[in-house]
């Protein structure tokens, strides 16, 4: 591998499982393997709950958050390999195994795959000349045993739909559907039958963040879709995604990504280095 050249980057790293990242996106694939605890991912606009031995499979200029799930113990601890190869060094063959967020791997794929992801490890520390053809056959193993054995197999259960009621799960599909409409909490607690203070406290306690929490995190992440084409103007794509104009849209995208709709727009063209 060249050092003028980050063809991956390869990190461990063990933390208490009440630590929380801030909503963001990167230009490049992210595959995430949890060695033990148990994590939350918000991805798009779908949550995921993640057990160890499971992958997420993160495509690039996708919104996402890892998040504590509710009730676990605050001084807990998990585990992740994290792995992240640029758009342009994977076949479009394997990029459809991207397509799906989250991989409930079995035993035997799961000890496979974290082998292959420590020999990944091993290869980026080294450097060498031969290092960057083990990655990418260490790489394309991953992705090749994904494609191979879980293509058929339906997507896991998202938490909203495995670990509480339907009617949070239907509110969940309603805003996704709707983004661009004006929804409070207030319109969405009527449509669906019950108290604002019921459907608060069911986002809080079951999904870990908020009503108005959620909502703006399915809105900044459609915006992030949408702002990787050039040709959508900004001040439509504020209006697309359910924000009064654009001023507030910019106000709101920067608090969450740190970084304004122009700023985001701009850096992440697609990569156009060759190998």
């Amino acid at each position: 591998m060249k050092n003028d050249e980050q063809t991956a980057l390869f990190s461990y790293r063990k933390a208490k499982l009440s630590s929380r990242s801030s909503l963001h996106s990167h230009k490049v694939y992210e595959m995430y393997f949890l060695l033990s605890g148990r994590r939350r991912y918000f991805i798009d606009h779908r949550t995921y709950d993640v057990e160890a031995g499971d992958i997420i499979m993160i495509p690039p200029n996708t919104a996402h958050q890892s998040l504590k799930i509710p009730h676990t113990p605050s001084d807990g601890m998990h585990e992740r390999y994290l792995l992240c190869p640029e758009i342009n060094h994977i076949p479009d063959e394997l990029k459809s195994c991207f397509s799906r967020n989250h991989y409930h791997l079995s035993p035997e794929d799961s000890k496979l795959i974290k082998h292959e992801l420590e020999a990944i490890g091993k290869e980026i520390e080294a450097n060498d000349d031969f290092s960057f053809y083990m990655y990418s056959a260490g790489l394309f193993k991953i992705l090749t045993l994904l494609l191979r054995n879980y293509t058929n197999e339906s997507d896991i259960q998202t938490s909203s739909e495995k670990r509480i009621d339907r009617i949070i799960g239907n509110v969940q599909s309603y805003i996704e559907n709707n983004v661009n409409n004006n929804i409070s909490l207030s319109s969405i607690a009527d449509q669906f039958g019950v108290t604002e203070n019921y459907l608060s406290a069911a986002f809080k306690s079951n999904l870990g963040i908020g009503f108005s929490e959620f909502l703006t995190k399915t809105r900044i992440a459609k915006s992030i879709k949408l702002l990787a084409k050039n040709d959508i103007p900004i001040s439509e794509i504020a209006i697309r995604c359910g924000f009064n104009n654009g001023n507030y849209f910019s106000t709101v995208f920067k608090k969450a990504m740190k970084v304004t709709p122009t700023q985001y727009r701009e850096n992440t063209n697609p990569i156009s280095e060759k190998r």
